[in-house]
């Protein structure tokens, strides 16, 4: 396997724990700091089943939400809504992603997060 995909594997490996691997959370924070188009989604999933450090979690993921062509990663949309309320900092751009229609992933994902993190914000904007 190459080194990108047990790394890949090792970030799913950590999320399949959940709360119990919270020790690893800065070391996914570090790889949502990277920007790294392969690993980010692996990351913010993994880190929202850890559940841990959202006062750090949720700013990494939000500076992670958008690839370098500037469309929305899904994981990383699909990751703040398991945060749910606490990941309002997030609002403004995942408003600004129900434009993107990159994906059938990211088309599904924004609105589903808004509702969960900000219905009265999701509705303005139009979510139903």
């Amino acid at each position: 396997m190459p080194q990108e995909g047990r790394r890949v594997q090792a970030i799913n490996d950590l999320g399949s724990l959940g709360p119990r691997a919270k020790a690893a959370a800065p070391a996914l924070l570090q790889v949502l700091d990277r920007k790294d188009d392969l690993l980010c989604g692996p990351a913010a999933t993994a880190l929202a089943k850890i559940q841990a450090e959202p006062d750090r979690a949720i700013p990494a993921l939000t500076g992670c939400l958008l690839d370098r062509e500037g469309r929305g990663r899904p994981d990383v949309v699909e990751a703040l809504c398991e945060f749910g309320p606490r990941a309002q900092a997030a609002v403004p751009l995942l408003v600004k992603l129900l434009a993107d229609r990159s994906s059938k992933d990211i088309v599904a994902a924004v609105p589903t997060a808004l509702k969960n993190i900000d219905p009265d914000a999701g509705a303005k904007a139009g979510v139903k």
